[in-house]
């Protein structure tokens, strides 16, 4: 039962049946204002702003009907209920013009307490739905224009015409929600043209999996091009049937940008990283060759292999050892970071006679080899003899880690062996021949150089008596 939270306005100008009445209201904890004209009844309604207005029909200054429409057509008065009552005007056409007055109910007396209180109740509990409704669909409206996301319904069915779409779109996207609603191809018309076709064909996902997120390019108001990102969810009845798609847009523009300044910036960094270990590279090869010669040279002479040296001597001899042993170590950790980014090197290729090449690389590791007592030779075939056209640096490297790796796990009295000859093709490894089919393939070989290159082939071999690899 609606009890005190309800205030009941009693207009009669009967004061019996007002007495009556008011008894009865009280008695089920309502609280009542009484009026006995139209007058009273409209300053008490403006004053006190009952929930509902019991009316009676005939009063002596204004008739109930006007004073119905009066209340009915305020602004101030909205909310409150007329139930009018008579005991006089009953017939069908009195309470039908009542009911066009705008009053909410219609009640012939005589009338019984109980019934009089089932009809208030009724109508008091119409007016708490109604106000219940009210207040939800005023924090929806709150939410939905608080949201940056633009909240919408749309048909299940192609072209999934939109049947509702919240007003924050004006905000979002620069359209009034009817622009959607009305026209059912409005949305996809706006999609951007590289999108739509994607954007279209991914429908089905959602019919599959009841949810499906996409993001994608629309057209906003002012003529640019917005990114959306679109979640929908598939609504269903309880017999499984699509009844409507139910979403949200989420304008993820800034994002987009933010992305593509992050890329651009990972692209620029990666450049620079290339650079910086390109640098290194060359500089650590430039460097790496005549350092190993005043390491090994200094090396013979602290062993006095070619004569005695004096105490002075051999302190400076010895001090140029340490540092230049300092250096290479520095150097080679530097070489270590630059083999890093090494695969997108670019090769560069320089005229250069292999014989001199060789016999530099064999020299570096002599202070070595003679410290170990490991034979180190160094043989080329006369055919050999010749100027090739290659990468001068990735050779010296290739040569120093082969050389360097053959002397540290080469024993004492071991030997080292460099040989270079000419070969033919059909002496390749069927893998080599492979790795060749498949550069060409690639493009990574030049068609100029495809038919005739490739007929003879240089083959450096560096042999030891180390402990070898299964």
């Amino acid at each position: 039962m609606i009890t005190s939270n309800a205030k009941i306005l009693c207009v009669d100008d009967e004061p019996d049946l007002l007495n009556i009445t008011e008894d009865i209201l009280r008695s089920a904890g309502y609280e009542v204002i009484r009026a006995t004209t139209g007058h009273e009844c409209l300053a008490a309604a403006r004053k006190e702003h009952s929930d509902l207005i019991l009316l009676d029909v005939g009063l002596p200054d204004i008739d109930g009907f006007d004073v119905c429409k009066q209340i009915k057509s305020d602004p101030e008065f909205f909310g409150i209920y007329i139930i009018m009552i008579s005991g006089t005007q009953t017939s069908s056409e009195t309470q039908a013009k009542g009911l066009d007055a705008g009053a909410d109910g219609y009640i012939a007396r005589p009338v019984s307490g109980m019934e009089l209180l089932a009809r208030i109740q009724a109508m008091l509990r119409i007016k708490q739905a109604e106000t219940a409704l009210r207040k939800s669909e005023e924090r929806l409206h709150f939410l939905l224009s608080a949201t940056p996301a633009v909240i919408y319904t749309c048909k299940a069915s192609p072209p999934y015409g939109a049947t509702f779409v919240s007003k924050n779109v004006k905000t979002q996207m620069g359209y009034k929600p009817e622009e959607f609603t009305e026209d059912p191809n409005f949305w996809a018309e706006h999609i951007h043209p590289e999108d739509a076709l994607r954007v279209i064909s991914n429908i089905p996902h959602l019919f599959e999996n009841d949810h499906y997120i996409h993001e994608y390019r629309f057209l906003h108001k002012d003529g640019n091009y917005r990114w959306m990102h679109d979640n929908l969810n598939l609504i269903r009845d309880v017999d499984g049937k699509p009844i409507k798609i139910a979403g949200f847009w989420l304008d993820i523009t800034d994002r987009k940008k933010t992305e593509e300044l992050l890329s651009e910036a990972l692209l620029i960094a990666e450049a620079a990283s290339r650079a910086k270990s390109k640098f290194l590279a060359n500089m650590s090869h430039e460097l790496t060759t005549p350092l190993n010669s005043i390491i090994g040279f200094s090396q013979i002479l602290q062993d006095r292999l070619y004569g005695d040296l004096n105490e002075k001597q051999t302190e400076y001899v010895s001090d140029i050892l340490k540092s230049g042993v300092n250096l290479l170590g520095l150097l080679n950790d530097i070489l270590d970071m630059s083999k890093l980014d090494t695969s997108t090197r670019e090769l560069k290729k320089i005229r250069f006679l292999l014989k001199d090449l060789l016999n530099t690389m064999t020299i570096l590791f002599k202070a070595k080899s003679m410290e170990k007592n490991i034979l180190l030779r160094f043989e080329i075939a006369p055919e050999a003899e010749i100027e090739i056209e290659a990468d001068l640096g990735v050779i010296k490297q290739i040569m120093f880690n082969l050389l360097d790796n053959a002397l540290k796990y080469t024993p004492d009295r071991g030997s080292v062996q460099v040989n270079a000859r000419k070969v033919p093709s059909s002496e390749i490894p069927r893998l080599s021949l492979r790795g060749v089919a498949e550069a060409i393939s690639k493009d990574e070989i030049p068609r100029s150089a495809r038919n005739d290159s490739f007929n003879d082939y240089i083959e450096i071999s560096v042999t030891d008596t180390g402990i070898g690899i299964k």
